[in-house]
């Protein structure tokens, strides 16, 4: 949305430009692009269910305007220099060829002529794949083609229904904001309006059969983005249960569901279903962990879903969250689930000396997961935050801010940094951070332990 106002009382005549260049359709801009009239842009050689750098090398950009527009393409300095100097570019129909060749860019303007209250252009940006995951062989189609024939009629509904997309939108942001506010204050509601679509930019609704899936994507951006993978979907699944629970019933049913088929037969659940887009198997070819077992376990009681089968729960050495928590000396991660699920019937008092010990240890930018080492792990915090008093809350809430606010990486978030430097750990635009809206979902206790 662009908005044109002027500052002064005298109108001004004022122009309006906005461009994309064929990176927009590709993952690396060696690779070759086509287009047509409509600013549909695609790879000129689509590779279905194949990424370059973690950007998809199928399916078609769509690039429109809401309110009719002045629309050019061609070389990017032709085409911007005639925009300032009031004249046409020169045609350029070489196509296809590589988004880097001349960078070709595609433009949208406007001329306002003169303004004297505020005026609003709109622009619809979109890609769109048919297919999203081959899941063992089988193509998914995205959830969208259950309403619209193809692309453009999903892009066209999308400007005819602007505003009220709009609307809607901002309701869920004050919803979101709202909540936080009321279970960690201010501080919590400045890491969720931070973290809420960055918890759900990597999953995407797709058909499969009669079925809905609700696939995920780790967006491990250093190596393999596995799909389904259960060490994301743990702490990613706080955020699906506060506004959304049927998601996360979605989200296991494909993991579930290949757990029936014949051809696994590991003591222990697979810990994802492949490098996404492609559902073949565990992405590792090391023996599953069992630590993805009881995760499985646990994400299916919170989301009420069926349990994968009991063979996998015996095969634990231990109970559930044993399992879970891993070493004794690190951040309790189990408390959260504990008393989400009332495992163990855990006492009030019991969560606040296990939280007056997390915050004795805190820094500047928060507690470390391991003692023995300055990594901070956003998850593993803000599960301690949901067992924890309001003014727990908050101040665990305001150190991982601080992170965010001091550190001069300016990327999607991290999910984990070095709690000296304040240096991210590689791990940023992972759904991770749902776990930030963890303390949404249990009320703070009675009383809370008093900072010192």
């Amino acid at each position: 949305l662009l908005r044109a106002e002027v500052s002064s009382a005298t109108p001004r005549s004022i122009q309006i430009y906005f461009d994309i260049t064929g990176e927009w359709a590709v993952g690396s801009s060696d690779r070759r692009i086509t287009w047509d009239g409509l600013f549909r842009i695609r790879p000129s050689q689509p590779r279905p269910f194949r990424e370059t750098y973690n950007y998809p090398d199928w399916g078609e950009l769509h690039w429109v305007p809401v309110e009719r527009a002045t629309s050019q393409y061609g070389v990017f300095g032709d085409v911007r220099k005639a925009f300032v100097d009031g004249g046409s570019p020169k045609r350029d129909t070489r196509y296809p060829r590589a988004a880097s060749d001349d960078w070709p860019v595609f433009a949208h303007s406007w001329d306002l002529g003169k303004v004297d209250a505020p005026v609003v252009r709109r622009l619809v940006l979109g890609h769109v794949r048919r297919e999203v995951v081959d899941y063992f062989g089988s193509a998914c189609s995205a959830y969208w083609t259950k309403h619209y024939s193809d692309g453009t009629a999903l892009v066209s509904a999308v400007a005819s229904e602007f505003e009220d997309l709009r609307s809607r939108a901002a309701r869920v942001d004050a919803e979101v904001l709202s909540r936080a506010y009321a279970s960690g204050g201010t501080p919590l509601a400045c890491l969720a309006s931070l973290a809420f679509r960055q918890s759900f930019a990597a999953n995407e609704l797709a058909l499969h059969g009669d079925e809905v899936y609700y696939f995920s994507k780790s967006m491990d951006i250093s190596g393999v983005s596995a799909l389904q993978s259960l060490d994301v979907m743990y702490p990613a699944s706080s955020a699906l249960l506060a506004f959304n629970p049927s998601l996360l019933k979605m989200q296991l049913a494909p993991l579930l569901d290949a757990l029936q088929r014949a051809d696994w037969r590991e003591e222990h659940v697979m810990e994802d279903l492949g490098a996404y887009p492609v559902a073949s198997g565990q992405s590792s070819g090391a023996a599953p962990r069992l630590q993805a077992t009881a995760q499985l376990i646990l994400l299916a009681r919170m989301a009420g879903a069926a349990p994968p089968p009991d063979r996998y729960e015996k095969s634990l050495p231990g109970p559930l969250l044993t399992v879970v928590q891993g070493p004794k000396d690190r951040l309790r991660t189990d408390l959260f689930v504990d008393r989400l699920l009332d495992l163990t019937g855990l006492r009030d008092e019991d969560l606040s000396r296990e939280v007056s010990l997390a915050r004795s240890r805190a820094g500047k930018y928060g507690t470390p997961l391991d003692p023995k080492k300055q990594a901070v792990h956003v998850d593993a915090l803000l599960w301690t935050a949901a067992v924890a008093g309001m003014t727990e809350r908050e101040a665990i809430a305001s150190e991982v801010m601080r992170f965010y606010a001091e550190s001069s990486v300016r990327v999607p978030p991290a999910d984990r940094y070095e709690g000296d430097t304040g240096r991210p750990s590689g791990t940023q635009a992972r759904p991770v951070l749902g776990a930030v809206f963890a303390p949404l979902l249990l009320p703070p206790p009675a009383t809370g332990v008093k900072e010192k």
